[in-house]
């Protein structure tokens, strides 16, 4: 692939655009086209940039900062145009970076310098005036055209050092914002990023270059090409060696004169935002003390099950559930020992039910158990093995206190319509029903 060609150019056209005569050229195009419009030299995207270069110097008698594309040795190259009104002429001055072709300048002002004087000096004496026809006024000429020189370079020295300090500027603004930044290319290539940006993407300038679809997968960047408008992407996960975050992206197209020349994406670490929402979703449907569905949460997905056997039948099962004795082993040990028989009970309901099982604290002492795709005799085996955790829990209790609950179980029938409180409070009763006949055991032994 060919460089891009540092480029300086003196020319002198017409008030059309015609080229007249070639001073400089170290890319030796525009000899060629001499005697012919310089529009001809430009791509289709700067043609009418250049009709109205010419126009603008004849109507202002100085312009700058023009840029315009010309092809040379195969390479689109960006050139930077000034241009100014002498005796319905217009002298182009035409650099690809000032910086580089400062001395293209002192050689032509000192040239142009040196000639001067030395006519000057020859006139004075009268020793060519005859056999070459120069008179004072070419002298004044000249002299007025290395004023215009000296102008011109002062002018470009001093843009050039407006927009170094600009982009010094921009470099310190960029490099301390917290927000990643990356500049992008029509190609979507890395051309530029922040400190913050190269933590997110775990890259470096060695990575300048490379497609930034490597750094952002989530994201189909061949969509953002047809896009015109500002592009936003909302928790998109990015993994690396150093770890994985969320991500909120912007990618905005940068357009100069209707152009599109950049684009710019900026990336917000969303991460800490992301884990408070699954904290806070935990909060709303998770019980605080046994990490187990509580009752909102637990009641919305026995509703959802009841809606999907409408459309689908299948067993569904629920076993509610009373701890015996809380009360009094709260009075007695205090609600810090009560807390801890909570915990334990729920860990047995876990260590016993399928992974599609649910677990929900209804409240208090109450717990519900519910059991898709599971009769009523596959639940109380279920709760013959919940039985038996509790007596081997107990065999190693040191305090007088007992694992001991009190079930429910009733599988959920065609005629119950849907209705969860319905179906809940039936197997309460039965609940109930188990209670109240442990106490009047109790009584009788009394």
């Amino acid at each position: 692939m060919k460089n891009k060609k540092e480029c300086f150019i003196l020319i002198i056209c017409d008030l059309i655009g015609k080229i007249e005569e070639v001073v400089i050229d170290n890319t030796n195009i525009f000899e060629k086209f001499k005697n012919n419009l310089m529009t001809r030299l430009v791509d289709g995207q700067s043609f009418s940039k250049a009709a109205n270069f010419f126009l603008e110097v004849k109507k202002k008698g100085t312009v700058s900062n023009y840029h315009m594309n010309i092809e040379i040795e195969g390479v689109l190259n960006e050139l930077e145009f000034y241009g100014i009104l002498k005796e319905n002429k217009i002298i182009v001055v035409a650099v690809s970076k000032f910086d580089t072709h400062r001395k293209y300048f002192e050689e032509m002002i000192s040239m142009n310098t040196e000639y001067s004087n030395l006519l000057r000096d020859l006139l004075q004496q009268n020793k060519i005036a005859e056999e070459i026809k120069i008179d004072r006024r070419a002298l004044n000429e000249m002299t007025h055209l290395n004023n215009e020189l000296v102008n011109l370079q002062r002018e470009l020295m001093n843009t050039n050092w407006k927009i170094e300090n600009e982009k010094e500027k921009l470099k310190m603004i960029l490099q301390s914002i917290a927000e990643g930044v990356v500049v992008l290319s029509k190609e979507h290539l890395i051309e530029d990023m922040n400190p913050a940006a190269m933590r997110l993407f775990n890259a470096n300038e060695q990575d300048f270059g490379k497609d930034i679809s490597g750094y952002c997968s989530k994201i189909d960047f061949s969509t953002i090409s047809q896009e015109k408008d500002i592009s936003d992407f909302e928790e998109i996960m990015i993994s690396n060696k150093s770890g994985s975050y969320f991500v909120d992206v912007t990618i905005s197209p940068i357009y100069i004169k209707g152009v599109l020349i950049n684009r710019v994406m900026t990336i917000k670490d969303v991460t800490q935002r992301i884990k408070e929402k699954e904290k806070l979703k935990r909060f709303a449907y998770e019980d605080n003390l046994t990490k187990i569905l509580n009752r909102r949460a637990g009641l919305q997905e026995l509703g959802l099950l009841l809606k999907k056997i409408e459309i689908e039948p299948f067993d569904l099962t629920i076993c509610y559930i009373d701890i015996d004795g809380l009360k009094e082993e709260n009075d007695l040990f205090g609600h810090d020992e009560g807390d801890k028989l909570l915990k334990g009970v729920a860990q047995i309901f876990r260590k016993n039910v399928r992974d599609a099982d649910l677990l929900c604290r209804i409240g208090g002492d109450e717990f519900l158990i519910i059991l898709p795709h599971c009769d009523r005799l596959k639940a109380e085996e279920i709760w013959k093995r919940i039985l038996i955790d509790f007596e081997l829990k107990n065999e190693k209790m040191v305090k007088s206190y007992k694992y001991a609950a009190s079930h429910g179980i009733i599988q959920y029938e065609p005629s119950f319509k849907s209705n969860v409180i319905e179906f809940i409070t039936k197997a309460d009763k039965l609940m109930y029903k188990e209670k109240s006949s442990k106490k009047m055991n109790i009584s009788s032994l009394i």
